[in-house]
């Protein structure tokens, strides 16, 4: 009888001791989430900053690597990884991961020449323009949802980095459209130095909370963890680090 209490109560405690053990992913995307000298065993950014702080408060262990974006999310989907640090809720995503708490708001822009008269007001701007994102990925799905209503064409590339590249090096038409998230945009034309670059108008706003995936053999520190969030929020921790990297909760 002894036997069968201590094996219960060993596999109970070995379930715990899972559980405070998370694995979380996030996409190589500044200011939001970012590996230094391409480590992804030694992230940055603001959501990994937040997500840090919130594993501390919850007293569970959390691990975060930095993958491209593709890996990211099918680590997560697989349940390979417990979750995404940072992600865009959408009912399409909802049916495999549980999100937190909405924690920064920024925006999806155009980018162009600042010799290019292009400014973005409304769909008809794009009217037979050639649009460059990264993807797949959430900007790129609602870049494909302009162009098809306004006859504009899509071009997909693996990175902001390459993208920002290949216009630096001229590689794009003349009157290419960029589109990029606002804040990723500005950080990595700073970083790469490209002043012949602008941002010529935001299309929509979005809003990124840490996600769980369903898939995740830990989600029994999920409520816990995202009511720390949800503290963080309230407090002012959240806007604290969001404000050191420019960006705003939301």
């Amino acid at each position: 009888m002894w036997h069968s209490i201590f094996f219960i109560f060993a596999i109970i405690l070995s379930n715990n001791t899972v559980a405070k053990q998370l694995f979380f992913v996030a996409e190589d995307l500044p200011p939001f989430s970012y590996a230094t000298s391409g480590n992804p065993d030694s992230p940055l950014g603001a959501l990994h900053d937040i997500f840090k702080l919130a594993c501390q408060s919850a007293k569970i262990s959390c691990k975060v690597q930095v993958f491209p974006w593709r890996r990211t999310y099918h680590m997560a989907l697989s349940g390979e990884a417990d979750g995404v640090v940072f992600m865009l809720p959408t009912a399409e995503r909802g049916e495999n991961f549980l999100f937190s708490s909405p924690i920064v708001t920024s925006g999806y822009s155009f980018f162009a020449d600042k010799n290019n008269i292009f400014s973005y007001k409304n769909g008809r701007d794009l009217y037979k323009k050639l649009i460059v994102v990264y993807g797949p990925s959430g900007i790129s799905n609602a870049v494909a949802d302009l162009a098809d209503k306004n006859n504009a064409t899509v071009l997909i590339e693996v990175s902001n980095d390459i993208i920002l590249k290949k216009f630096k090096a001229g590689r794009y038409p003349d009157g290419t459209i960029l589109a990029m998230n606002s804040d990723v945009g500005n950080r990595l034309i700073d970083e790469i130095k490209i002043p012949e670059l602008k941002n010529a108008g935001t299309f929509q706003s979005v809003k990124y909370s840490i996600a769980f995936s369903k898939k995740s053999k830990n989600l029994s520190v999920k409520d816990s963890l995202f009511k720390i969030v949800d503290e963080m929020n309230k407090n002012g921790e959240t806007s604290k680090i969001l404000s050191k990297y420019g960006l705003k909760q939301y």
